[in-house]
Parts: structure tokens; C-alpha cells; sequence
């Protein structure tokens, strides 16, 4: 039942109002809380530049779409991926590691190019660190270079 009364305010934040909308309201959200020293990431809208695959292919075309990501300053990863938008907890640390949890939240429309989809959802789930350097944030699983984003 819990879970229901959280999920359902975020459904019909999707049904009845735009994207950026959801996003800013999604944002407020703070049904759970995390300890986290995310002053380096939060509050900034990251823009994907590249997605590297599994296979090591790099992906910088995202079919006229733009992906991004915002991690708040209470413990939620959200963006957008090829058409989808998504909500996540997460945790890091000062030694730039990252724990991104299993309550993956996301929409399910129809994609252009649903591998593309699943494979930038694959990466963020897999990323266990991140580095920002020159205003770029690089997502990493292990030491793999997953996800390249521009700081928007």
C-alpha cells in the first residue's frame, strides 16, 4: 500500500501536466531521503553528449531527442532519457563514488529506439563513480567511462 500512495501521486503528475513540469515537481519530491555529498552534482542540469554501450560502441545520436540528468541535493537522480522520463535515489561520497538504487521509477512510452533506450538505462544503473572536470560529468561503472555529460 505504500508503495502505491507513493506511486501515485508521481503517475498522475505524468498524466495530467508537461515534462518540465513533472521534472521541477519530481525534483520536490522527498520521500527518501539519503545522506549525501552531492554538492559538486546537485542542482545542475546535465546534458548527454555520448553513451558508451556495453559493446564499448559510442553513441552521440539520440534521434533528436536530449537526454539529461539532475541530481538533487536530497538523495534523486532525474532526467529524461530517449523518451522517457525517470526517477531514481542515489548516493555518493567524497571520494566521488556513486550508488544509484534499485527504485528506478520511469515512464514507459514507446521509443524510437528502444535498445538506445535500454542501453542509456543500463548505464546509469551500472555507474559506480563520477568525475567532473571542465564542466563535464563523467558517469563510470568501475573504471569504464559509461556517460559523458555537459554541464547545461
Amino acid at each position: 500500500m505504500k508503495l502505491m500512495t507513493t506511486l501515485l501521486p508521481i503517475f498522475s503528475l505524468l498524466l495530467n501536466t508537461d515534462l518540465p513540469t513533472v521534472h521541477s515537481q519530481l525534483m520536490e519530491t522527498d520521500s527518501i531521503r539519503a545522506s549525501t555529498d552531492s554538492s559538486q552534482l546537485a542542482g545542475i542540469k546535465w546534458d548527454l553528449m555520448e553513451l558508451i554501450t556495453p559493446d564499448g560502441e559510442s553513441v552521440t545520436d539520440f534521434h533528436r531527442s536530449s537526454p539529461y540528468v539532475v541530481f538533487s541535493k536530497n538523495g534523486k537522480l532525474s532526467g529524461y532519457t530517449t523518451c522517457n522520463s525517470f526517477l531514481v535515489s542515489y548516493l555518493t561520497d567524497e571520494n566521488q563514488k556513486l550508488t544509484v538504487y534499485r527504485d528506478f521509477e520511469m515512464t514507459t512510452f514507446a521509443c524510437l529506439d528502444e535498445e538506445l533506450d535500454k542501453a542509456l538505462v543500463y548505464a546509469i544503473r551500472s555507474s559506480s563513480s563520477f568525475k567532473i572536470s571542465d564542466n563535464e560529468l563523467h558517469l563510470m561503472a568501475g573504471d569504464v567511462l559509461v556517460l559523458k555529460f555537459m554541464k547545461s
